[in-house]
């Protein structure tokens, strides 16, 4: 979900850009390196980007830097440690394994409430490359930062990059697809600390970070529209407070629909309530023969892409940045009403 201050500067733009209709300026001219130059800048002063970190925008999707990750970190060697805390955790431990060596550090416990073992029972290897984590499962809304790690964290923050404050330095990896709170698909955001990059011999140039650091995430031609949607929702961030403020305001979103649930005698949540996600609301229904009813009856009042993924069922609520406060209560006092009626 895009903002309405995004789409229109995007309307203004697909018009015309210095002149040149946005879908068909060239990657490599001055008006886009223009573009180039204050997407940089703006997240690096949105994230606190350190200078000795890389910032790219990369191909190919959050899937591409499951393997991009161990090649670029060398991980084939001294292996690299994943926690496994869902769907996409586990995609990523899988691809990984065709490169390098993977040690599980923890995992989520079988059955709801869904949580993980405390840090002293984590198997944490300080010779790995890196310690991967995914901050925010879309499927179940889990969402989790490791604490007592140290400063090889690796991390697919697909749907949560942008919507909180994050210790770059805690990381030598980062990376987020745009498509959840940066933008539209097409375009993939990597910070990596550029003195950790340890391509291996076989890894493509054009994942390569180093390869596309110097080029300026230009060694191929990048989708030149995801990168300027990118650029105009950093610009939004940016005019509405920042990540501080897309933090408070994630809050508010979830806090209101996790009440309703919490006070239900319908709507459960199977998350730990210390893992519950700000931005993937998850929850069933009892019976769940209701959540037919309930997503048929929200369509009809205009509340859309709540039915959960294929492979978790449910019903899924997506608070990202784009999400109003005004969206989060239609869909409370729907979810009310739904009980009442039910």
């Amino acid at each position: 979900m895009l903002p309405r201050a995004v789409h229109e500067r995007l309307q203004a733009g697909l018009a015309a850009a210095r002149g040149v209709p946005l879908l068909e300026l060239g990657h490599r001219t001055p008006e886009f390196d223009r573009i180039a130059a204050a997407s940089e800048s703006r997240l690096r002063a949105l994230l606190k980007v350190p200078a000795d970190y890389a910032v790219l925008f990369m191909p190919g999707g959050a899937r591409a830097q499951y393997f991009a990750a161990p090649m670029n970190f060398d991980a084939g060697g001294c292996g690299a440690d994943y926690f496994n805390t869902g769907y996409w955790s586990l995609r990523a431990i899988n691809e990984a394994r065709k490169y390098a060596p993977v040690s599980i550090a923890a995992e989520l416990s079988g059955q709801p409430p869904w949580s993980l073992p405390p840090p002293s029972q984590w198997r944490i290897d300080p010779s790995a490359a890196y310690h991967h984590y995914v901050a925010n499962e879309t499927l179940t809304g889990f969402e989790f930062t490791p604490d007592a790690v140290d400063g090889k964290l690796a991390s697919d923050m697909t749907s949560s990059l942008l919507t909180a404050p994050v210790d770059v330095r805690r990381h030598c990896l980062i990376y987020a697809a745009a498509q959840k709170n940066a933008g539209i698909a097409g375009v993939t955001i990597v910070i990596a600390a550029r003195d950790r990059l340890r391509a291996q011999p076989l890894t493509p140039s054009l994942y390569d970070y180093a390869v596309q650091d110097k080029a300026g995430s230009r060694f191929g031609t990048p989708s030149v529209l995801s990168w300027y949607v990118c650029h105009l929702m950093l610009q939004w961030i940016e005019d509405e407070g920042g990540v501080e403020e897309m933090h408070r305001r994630s809050v508010r979103r979830s806090g209101l629909i996790y009440d309703c649930i919490d006070q239900s005698a319908i709507y459960k949540s199977p998350v730990d309530p210390a893992y519950r996600s700000r931005v993937n609301v998850f929850f069933r229904i009892e019976p769940h023969e209701l959540e037919a009813r309930f997503l048929a009856r929200a369509g009809e009042q205009g509340l859309l892409g709540l039915k959960g993924h294929s492979a978790a069922c449910g019903i899924r609520a997506s608070l990202y940045n784009g999400m109003t406060m005004e969206g989060a209560r239609a869909l409370e006092t729907f979810m009310r009403e739904f009980e009442r009626t039910a």
